[in-house]
């Protein structure tokens, strides 16, 4: 097995989302989400909620799954019946996904409260901490022997119940570092991502559109928030969508909140979100203007010319070039873009982009699905304001 193989394998949720999604980009969560799980809002796992039957807490869990990596209606997700775990506070089951091409298995674990999802199992952990932590870690993902895996320091997590810890693995001069969340009772491992599980009501709480880049009415029915980075292809698509269609077809009925969210691996997302946020300071009227000529001419930008061209951009449309600079070299938008930043890892996005329609998460491009959720919406009353 070569190292990029474990390395992969190495990354809980990873292969789900690689396998599922329907048209996976490099600025997708598929290579991002592990390193996006700071700042989460999250309560303990035993706080009160309402109790949910074994059968809701199957289909929240199917819900979130979709939700969460945009998987297609077209994509059959097939819960197993809900069993005990190894934790006990937890239900585990399997969901058996089917894209008409092939059929693969994703071991999940769901708070039995139904505020945490888990993609994996938990595994128990005995007196030897450290070592049991290393053994299950390679036993579970097939480490050979000949990679070396070590143990980093314990930290706080966002997640009240867990803490995290650091494995690198290491194997021909090569090294890559994953975090794991181990229970705070320092019983049980899980061998995947750990999610909060939100109404639709609290992600509106804590979206924040007010003095935001926008696009419509403050009063309109429906608020389509969308973080995006804009290195992301996928992002680009899907701004020629806004542009062409959304925007066009709701017009006054949808208001459309922009957010940064520039994804770490990616050389230049956050001088351009740097940018993009000292336009909206400097000439609001020209933001998505800007925005949408960023995207345009992704495929031009490189780590190299990024500056020159985004001030060029700014130019042809209308932005003062010395002033565009200026922010831009004083980082002078940071605060701005540090907020977008902080509020999706609250929200815990690990993709671009991703949408919430009146608090209803839609992740990726899905016309159909984003269109889907616009209509239902104002079917419904706006019972939450955005701050």
């Amino acid at each position: 097995m070569s190292f990029s193989r474990i390395l992969v394998r190495l990354l809980p949720g990873v292969i789900f989302l690689t396998l599922l999604s329907p048209a996976p980009v490099a600025a997708q969560g598929s290579h991002a989400g592990h390193a996006l799980h700071a700042q989460r809002t999250a309560h303990n796992v035993k706080s009160a909620h309402p109790a949910d039957s074994k059968d809701e807490l199957q289909q929240k869990a199917v819900q979130f799954i979709r939700e969460k990596y945009g998987i297609p209606d077209t994509v059959q997700l097939s819960p197993s019946p809900l069993s005990d775990s190894a934790n006990p506070l937890y239900y585990q089951l399997v969901v058996t996904v089917n894209d008409g091409k092939q059929t693969k298995t994703q071991n999940v674990s769901i708070a039995r409260n139904g505020r945490y999802l888990v993609m994996g199992n938990f595994d128990a952990l005995g007196a030897n901490l450290n070592a049991d932590i290393l053994n299950t870690i390679r036993e579970t993902f097939k480490i050979p022997p000949t990679t070396l895996l070590s143990l980093g320091a314990t930290e706080a997590s966002p997640i009240p119940s867990f803490n995290l810890t650091t494995v690198t693995a290491s194997a021909n001069g090569n090294h890559q570092s994953q975090k794991f969340y181990i229970t705070k009772d320092k019983r049980f491992l899980a061998l995947g991502s750990v999610f909060t599980i939100m109404s639709r009501g609290e992600v509106q709480r804590l979206l924040n559109t007010r003095n935001q880049p926008a696009v419509g009415p403050a009063n309109a029915p429906v608020t389509v928030v969308e973080f995006a980075d804009l290195e992301c292809p996928m992002c680009a698509r899907v701004q020629q969508f806004l542009d062409q269609e959304l925007i066009p077809r709701y017009k006054s009925k949808v208001r459309l909140v922009f957010m940064d969210f520039p994804l770490p691996m990616h050389d230049w997302a956050s001088t351009a979100a740097l940018a993009s946020q000292c336009s909206y300071q400097m000439k609001p009227s020209v933001f998505e203007n800007y925005r949408s000529l960023i995207f345009a001419h992704q495929a031009e930008i490189n780590v190299t010319n990024v500056r020159d061209l985004l001030l060029q951009y700014g130019e042809q449309v209308g932005l003062d070039r010395m002033r565009l600079a200026a922010c831009v070299d004083s980082k002078a938008s940071l605060p701005r873009v540090d907020a977008d930043l902080h509020m999706g890892n609250t929200l815990e996005i690990t993709s671009t982009p991703t949408f919430f329609v009146n608090g209803k998460t839609v992740v990726g491009l899905q016309p159909d699905t984003l269109f889907q959720a616009i209509e239902d919406a104002m079917r419904q009353p706006k019972t939450v304001a955005h701050r």
